[in-house]
């Protein structure tokens, strides 16, 4: 799935120009835009399977329907009810993460509508994270034993709840460098709060509950 948004993307930066017209343009724009946000939402539902799990068989190897019952478990789909809210927030976050470097990079009325939708943007995915931390634990219990056996790791939560209230009082003090690195350091924090949940497995087996 991922390679073929890919492949649309280039189709609409390639193409876009060929021919001199603004509905031939806008076909093509819309298909890099249309690629760019699936893609964005396919990254986090993938990153949500690695953490959640897939079915690895005894071979080693694993394959999954884009949905089955919308469950985690064994008999898993790419899509349930973690995955999706997983591929929302990441949407969501880069979204936000966006309009604030827009902010940071350009003035007058585009920095003014990137700071307004950086505002509307950010109550979402404070929902959304604060949704998907307490899922995870639920999803994978014992993926907060590295928490439990290195108490220093909960200073990465933490962060992640920090930056969200950092980029909220930037944004609104207008100050734009701040709030683009409080979407840096909640984007670090998060990804950095799965890899040590996930420690030391790479790819967790859901088909196995030892792993």
């Amino acid at each position: 799935m991922v390679l073929w948004l890919l492949v649309f993307r280039g189709i609409g930066v390639e193409l876009r120009g060929h021919v001199q017209s603004d509905v031939w343009r806008g076909l093509f724009d819309g298909c890099f835009a249309i690629g760019s946000t699936l893609l964005a939402v396919f990254y986090g539902v993938a990153l949500a399977n690695v953490v959640r799990g897939v079915p690895i068989g005894n071979d080693g190897y694993f394959f999954e329907p884009l949905w089955t019952n919308w469950r985690v478990g064994k008999d898993t789909g790419i899509l349930d009810w973690y995955t999706v809210p997983g591929g929302i927030l990441a949407l969501l976050a880069l979204m936000l993460h966006g309009c604030n470097y827009i902010a940071l990079k350009t003035s007058g009325d585009l920095q003014l509508r990137a700071r307004k939708y950086a505002q509307r943007l950010w109550l979402p995915v404070v929902l959304l994270t604060a949704f998907g931390i307490p899922a995870t634990a639920a999803v994978i219990p014992h993926g907060l034993q590295n928490y439990s056996d290195h108490p220093l790791l909960f200073a990465v939560p933490v962060l992640v709840v920090a930056s969200l209230v950092l980029m909220l009082w930037m944004v609104v003090k207008g100050n734009d460098r701040g709030a683009f690195l409080g979407s840096c350091l909640y984007l670090v924090a998060m990804l950095s709060g799965a890899a040590i949940a996930q420690y030391p497995v790479l790819l967790r087996s859901s088909a196995d509950a030892r792993q």
